[in-house]
């Protein structure tokens, strides 16, 4: 009779998506032990993720969950820690924005992998702009021409996009025109 169960591999660090099959290792009183996997009834904690009733889990949510598995009424468990996965989409915030010539934006880039993950690659993210005088340091893009200009990010091959609208900014000269006329 079995007193105590193994689920292996005891502890695993996967990415979302990512495929772990567990096995179930009965031991009874006197420390023998014997393969229980297909009798054994699995389950884990992770929102996201999903096990089959055989231990074949795919990783979901990041974070660390638990796996369990029973057998005859005796519990065992395992420990996974799921990362984020590859990213297969980019959010570059602001989406959309209207600002006056010569206005700066600070934008910031997110990542998400197929598991619906995200995290924050701003850092690593290479920003650009198509406006004809406007400028991009780093992520903070300042307003240049007048008109409608779209800013990109692309972080791993993934590109995202935003859109940023230019207004004419505080005058700092006036014309009048003509700048001499007689009248008579």
């Amino acid at each position: 009779t079995a007193v105590s169960l193994a689920i292996t591999p005891a502890t695993k660090t996967v990415a979302a998506g990512e495929v772990v099959v567990y096995t179930a290792t009965a031991a009874d009183a006197k420390g023998n032990t014997w393969t229980v996997t297909a009798e054994t009834d699995f389950g884990e904690d992770d929102p996201s993720g999903s096990i089959t009733t055989h231990g074949t889990y795919t990783a979901g949510k990041v974070g660390q969950w638990q796996v369990s598995g029973t057998y005859t009424g005796v519990l065992g468990t395992a420990t996974v820690t799921v990362t984020h996965g590859t990213a297969v989409s980019l959010a570059i915030t602001p989406a959309t924005k209207t600002v006056a010539a010569g206005e700066m934006v600070v934008y910031t880039a997110t990542a998400k992998d197929t598991q619906g993950n995200t995290w924050t690659v701003t850092a690593e993210t290479t920003f650009g702009e198509d406006d004809l005088i406007g400028s991009m340091a780093v992520n903070i893009y300042t307003a240049g021409k007048v008109g409608t200009w779209q800013v990109s990010g692309t972080y791993t091959g993934v590109l995202g996009t935003a859109t940023v609208t230019v207004t004419h900014g505080t005058a700092v000269s006036l014309a009048i025109t003509p700048a001499t006329k007689i009248v008579t």
